[in-house]
């Protein structure tokens, strides 16, 4: 929608949008879990779902420990993301806790495992999508 948009801002462009175009609502907003973009969303359009983007995700879980030092702890991360079954989500989860650096860990749950977000991340929350909602959710064209 904008980058580097404040919440103010983004708040006032949903508003607008909202305001002359009050029988479209969208399914699913596309985020990267920028707050600014996140908290205007669900304030004015509460009944949207919020997708954050798997590229993004992927990348700032990686800016929190050393990849050659942590190869299984990646490839787990890259595969729980796209698990759509509740408990193989929660038994990936065991053994990435269990590979973890603890700074890391305790990164991922303060900031990745609240409710709030999990569902915009996590496969498992996006169950049942049609072929058109399979793709991968990378933002390929925001470049």
């Amino acid at each position: 929608m904008a980058s580097y948009g404040t919440e103010e801002t983004i708040s006032y462009f949903l508003w607008l949008i909202r305001k002359h175009n009050p029988l479209t609502i969208p399914w699913r907003f596309m985020s990267d879990r920028d707050l600014a973009q996140i908290n205007a969303i669900l304030l004015r359009y509460p009944e949207s779902e919020i997708w954050l983007c798997w590229w993004h995700v992927l990348h700032a879980w990686q800016q929190h420990f050393v990849i050659s030092q942590n190869e299984l702890l990646w490839d787990k991360l890259k595969g729980l993301i796209r698990l759509e079954n509740h408990a193989d989500f929660e038994a990936a989860l065991a053994e990435i806790k269990d590979l973890a650096p603890l700074p890391f860990w305790d990164y991922f749950v303060k900031h990745w495992l609240s409710q709030k977000f999990l569902t915009m991340w996590s496969a498992v929350y996006r169950r049942n999508r049609g072929i058109y909602l399979l793709s991968d959710t990378n933002m390929l064209v925001e470049a």
